[in-house]
């Protein structure tokens, strides 16, 4: 990942070239290849080079094209090159011209509509001399980074928060309001941060400056409405797999060895036998990395991931990650400090990403959230129930308890118990699960006088409300998971932990054409006698291995993540908690904490519920605001 700074003074004063250069120097870890500068009168940028695909080889930023009288700096990867090149009559052979430059040539063609042209991930910054103007942009899905700070004196943008701390004027104050989010898990405000007036660009939306007025406006959108209606199954499944392929494909583009993660689930090994199906075209061999839990059967996924390695002959790599303490990793330098994290299972790959880093790979595909791009359909379960089309609820019920192992009745509770009386199922289901544990319920932790001033409970009514309107249909409901600023939120704190290795991930699920053709999709091509995703189970014949092409189950972290805080990370954990807290007493309640604590000590099981994530979340925010000494003004 590389880096970008900037700044604008409103009134036209000159910028110091120290000052630029103290805020690009901040973020010297991100470039390995090269850091520069570039002033001229009241705009200035910088940029930290990372060099990933062939054509950044020979990049140079910030760019400044005086015959043009335009100025960028840019963190990006444009996936529709050849398209562009085309469409702009670029001259210059596409092996020489580099991202950049053809994002500022879709700027003369387009001006500020140039992003809608734009397949990729991307943040950039043009300084058009002319108008006297700055125009930003960040990709479709906000898997750039883009935080800026916004004042009568001037407008100043980074890749991190960090580098805007160099600016005099802009001093870290917290923000209440994002820690309640935090503790609370809403993520749907997309522009704040934890430090009062430090924003974030949302995904999809540009922001203009000049010295008379700001333009914040949102230029892609998914949309709900749209429905294909294609003739058969095999057309479908057609179709998915050319979009799918070309997802992977166009991020294949490096310089360097290409990485992916691979766990043995549907999507990692997809993505990992489409990019080695690719690569073997050009004789170049992936590279996989998988995490494995040898002490932890039921997290273990190896013998998965190594049928799929097998499979495709990819140069694999196995790392073994249990037994790990959670908060050692946290204590390096280099861990993102941003903000407090939000992932509870990052410190596992912490490792992983040292070894991709040693193989010499700075380009890792990964196949995260593809359940969600693709869709699950289960949504179609609840709308059958609505239309009291109870034989198809029940033969999709039953097909689907059987390949996912649930009982009938959880699977029952948990795809469609929303619709029928709620409260009461829950009571039926409370009595019926044998080893149901009990779960804290969040609002108990927050401190009253806190969620008082935050308004706590009107957040809640927000939540509930979106969650109402997320179960109105499958589509909804699809679209309401993709929409979510969750994705924004996971991507800033992903690029952080990639900084530190020189990396820089790539999701083929979050392409804009696989989205938007996965949400206009019909229910039937999501689930279909009880196996979900079935339309990428089709298209994915003789491409992956039988054994994961039709595997239901899945593997997951909670019992190591579990076992890392009541064992390995018991005595950092038990520190936090006890001692005279003057960091976070104020947003929590410490004896409902303890109480928490005792209870998770006590019942000495690692298929827990929910109190270990509290926990986690609350040891999170201790040690982010200790780290920076920060404490409420108030």
């Amino acid at each position: 990942m590389s880096a970008i700074t900037g700044i604008f003074l409103n009134h036209g004063c000159s910028i110091s070239s120290n000052l630029i250069k103290q805020m690009n120097d901040s973020l010297s870890y991100r470039g390995p290849d090269g850091s520069s500068i570039w002033v001229e009168g009241p705009a200035a940028f910088g940029h930290q080079m990372l060099h990933t695909t062939p054509e950044s080889l020979n990049e140079k930023l910030p760019l400044f094209k005086e015959n043009e009288s335009l100025a960028i700096t840019a963190d990006a990867r444009i996936d529709n090159r050849d398209e562009l090149i085309k469409n702009l009559e670029i001259e210059e052979s596409k092996e020489e011209i580099t991202d950049s430059e053809i994002i500022l040539n879709a700027y003369k063609k387009w001006g500020e509509k140039c992003p809608e042209k734009l397949l990729g991930d991307f943040a950039f910054v043009i300084w058009d001399k002319k108008k006297e103007s700055l125009f930003c942009a960040r990709d479709h899905m906000g898997v750039k980074p883009f935080y800026y700070y916004l004042s009568d004196d001037g407008f100043y943008f980074a890749t991190e928060i960090k580098a805007l701390f160099c600016i005099p004027e802009i001093s870290p104050k917290i923000n209440d309001v994002k820690i309640a989010d935090y503790l609370i898990s809403m993520h749907e405000d997309r522009r704040s941060t934890f430090f009062q007036n430090i924003f974030r660009l949302p995904a999809a939306h540009t922001l203009t400056i000049d010295f008379k007025d700001n333009d914040l406006n949102q230029y892609w959108s998914l949309d709900p409405s749209y429905e294909l209606s294609l003739d058969s199954d095999e057309e479908y499944a057609k179709r998915f797999h050319d979009i799918f392929q070309e997802a992977v494909k166009c991020r294949l583009r490096s310089s360097y060895p290409v990485g992916s993660e691979l766990s043995g689930g549907l999507d990692s090994s997809s993505v990992t036998c489409v990019a080695q199906e690719v690569l073997l075209k050009d004789k170049n061999k992936l590279k996989t990395f998988s995490v494995i839990f040898e002490d932890l059967p039921d997290c273990d996924e190896s013998y998965y991931s190594k049928i799929v390695s097998k499979w495709c002959g990819a140069d694999s790599h196995f790392i073994k990650s249990d037994g790990i303490n959670p908060f050692e990793v946290m204590d390096s330098p280099s861990w993102p400090n941003e903000r407090p994290q939000l992932s509870h299972s990052m410190y596992v790959f912490w490792f992983l990403y040292k070894k991709v880093q040693k193989e010499g790979v700075r380009v890792i595909l990964n196949g995260f959230e593809g359940d969600a791009t693709v869709g699950k359909g289960y949504g179609l379960l609840s709308e059958l129930a609505r239309k009291r089309k109870f034989k198809s609820v029940l033969r999709e019920l039953k097909n689907a308890s059987k390949y996912s192992g649930n009982s009938l009745y959880k699977t029952f509770f948990y795809e469609i118990g929303s619709v029928y009386a709620p409260e009461t199922l829950k009571r039926i289901w409370k009595y019926f699960k044998k080893d149901f544990t009990y779960r804290q319920d969040e609002r108990k932790v927050i401190n009253k006088d806190f969620a008082k001033k935050t308004n706590i409970s009107k957040r809640y009514e927000i939540m509930d409300e979106y969650l109402k309107n997320k179960g109105k249909g499958v589509r909804e409901n699809h679209f309401y998971e993709l929409n979510s600023g969750f994705y924004q939120m996971i991507f800033e704190e992903f690029d952080q932990i990639a900084s530190a290795f020189s990396i820089e991930f790539r999701y083929p699920f979050m392409d804009k054409r696989l989205l938007e053709f996965c949400l206009a999709l019909p229910p039937e091509q999501q689930l279909c006698e009880g196996w979900d995703r079935i339309i990428m189970r089709r298209s994915m014949e003789g491409i992956i291995p039988p054994e994961i092409q039709y595997r239901h189950d899945k593997k997951f972290f909670d019992s190591n993540f579990n076992l890392g805080l009541l064992k390995y990370g018991k005595k950092e954990l038990k520190h936090i908690l006890n001692q005279e807290n003057k960091y976070i007493t104020k947003y929590v309640d410490m004896d409902v904490i303890k109480e928490l604590y005792s209870y998770f000590e006590s019942y000495n099981n690692v298929d827990m519920g929910n109190e270990p994530y509290m926990l986690w979340k609350v040891a999170n925010l201790y040690l982010w605001l200790h780290k920076h000494d920060l404490k409420s003004e108030n």
